[in-house]
């Protein structure tokens, strides 16, 4: 019975993440519930059922948590969560996002203790690229008809509206953090792959998920392909210096990405990120230790910019932080940050330690170039919030979940 439900598991799994980059972000089957959410529930159920009936695996998720030192900072980071529930000013905001950071907590678990082997990973990795292939796709067609834009993140530019595309998930920037989670390990298989099909398919696949990422306009994704590329230089080969050079030049000749570029000292631009920033300093400076609750950045936003006038911005309100690291510090306070970093340096340690130990060729390509992504993907959340958006976080936290532990 219990191989009966691993393997029906491994198929509900494998079919999120395919689906999970494709279901529009606000198609709902009722109230915020989505179709990603009612897989990720049949999940967890399927998994309840198996420890359930095998003490044994019970006791291994235990065994988990203490063994898996990413885990366990991910475990204390849950408890701070919940604790900020007590105090947050809005505490079924705060439970809910509590709520969500445990389901990637479950999902890791699910993954560590039953899906190590080399078949598993390869159903994983390869629902995941059917998955970028289709979002590539749907991109380029997004660009060519208009479909489906979201018309309120066109830039302007020199008398010149620049349309950004956002796939399925309705912001530009989340898209763009999608393509790079994905471009590195893609590029990596490209290198390693010797089936001359095979290595067609993933250098074609690798131009379309690159060239995703520019028509997103997102300037985060810009550098972060650059310091990605070069992460990949440092740690596998400096051969990849010419091809970066290469294609920084032609970039250099595409208006979109050179409009974009220019537009990092755009003081305007940044004007509305500084003073959110500022504004969760603000916070941190006032609750050091406890922070203001969990997911409750937005909750007191618009009573600290009518405490001080100066953060004020335009007119917005309950407003996003846009610094994944600044929120964790404003809601969480001193141990949710510590917990956090903790977390995220025994991420570098567990994929580093996986690329370099495992015999596995589709595994060491795909961890090679999941640390450059890694490395991208951290960089982009010091202006946005994108460790907190489900659709691309559930993918970070998986992958992070199937490496080896060290």
């Amino acid at each position: 019975m219990n191989d009966s439900i691993k393997k029906i598991n491994y198929l509900f799994i494998c079919l999120f993440i395919f689906l999970n980059p494709l279901i529009p972000y606000n198609l709902k089957i009722h109230n915020n519930i989505t179709i990603s959410d009612m897989l990720l529930l049949i999940i967890f159920v399927l998994f309840l059922v198996e420890i359930i009936s095998n003490r044994q695996k019970f006791k291994e998720c235990f065994y988990i948590m203490l063994g898996d030192k990413t885990l366990f900072f991910l475990v204390l980071l849950f408890i701070v969560m919940m604790i900020s529930v007590t105090y947050a000013k809005e505490k079924p905001l705060a439970l809910e996002e509590s709520l969500r950071f445990f389901s990637y907590i479950i999902m890791y678990i699910i993954l560590s203790l039953g899906y190590k082997e080399e078949k598993n990973f390869k159903g994983f990795v390869f629902s995941f690229v059917a998955s970028v292939t289709c979002t590539s796709i749907y991109g380029v067609f997004q660009k060519i008809t208009g479909f489906g834009i979201p018309h309120q993140y066109d830039y302007k530019a020199n008398g010149v509206t620049m349309v950004r595309i956002a796939g399925v998930f309705g912001n530009p920037n989340t898209l763009a953090a999608f393509m790079i989670l994905a471009v590195f390990p893609i590029v990596m298989f490209a290198i390693f792959e010797k089936n001359l099909k095979k290595k067609a398919f993933y250098s074609i696949l690798s131009v379309l998920v690159i060239y995703n990422a520019v028509l997103t306009g997102s300037r985060n994704s810009l550098i972060g392909l650059a310091l990605g590329f070069c992460v990949l230089a440092l740690i596998y080969s400096v051969k990849l210096i010419v091809p970066i050079v290469v294609l920084g030049g032609i970039s250099m000749f595409i208006p979109q990405v050179m409009t974009r570029l220019k537009s990092i000292n755009d003081k305007n631009l940044n004007e509305a990120r500084i003073k959110l920033w500022k504004t969760a300093l603000k916070m941190i400076k006032e609750h050091p230790m406890s922070g203001v609750g969990n997911g409750n950045y937005v909750a007191n936003y618009d009573a600290y910019v009518k405490k001080y006038p100066e953060l004020r911005y335009a007119d917005y309100s309950r407003f996003p932080v846009h610094n994944s690291y600044l929120k964790i510090g404003s809601e969480l306070g001193a141990f949710g940050e510590i917990f956090f970093i903790a977390a995220i340096i025994n991420v570098f340690l567990k994929i580093y330690a996986t690329y370099k130990k495992t015999n596995i060729k589709l595994k060491k390509s795909f961890y090679l170039g999941f640390i450059a992504s890694t490395v991208a993907f951290l960089f982009m959340n010091f202006s946005d919030n994108l460790l907190f958006v489900p659709a691309i976080t559930s993918f970070f936290w998986m992958f992070v979940a199937m490496a080896d532990r060290h």
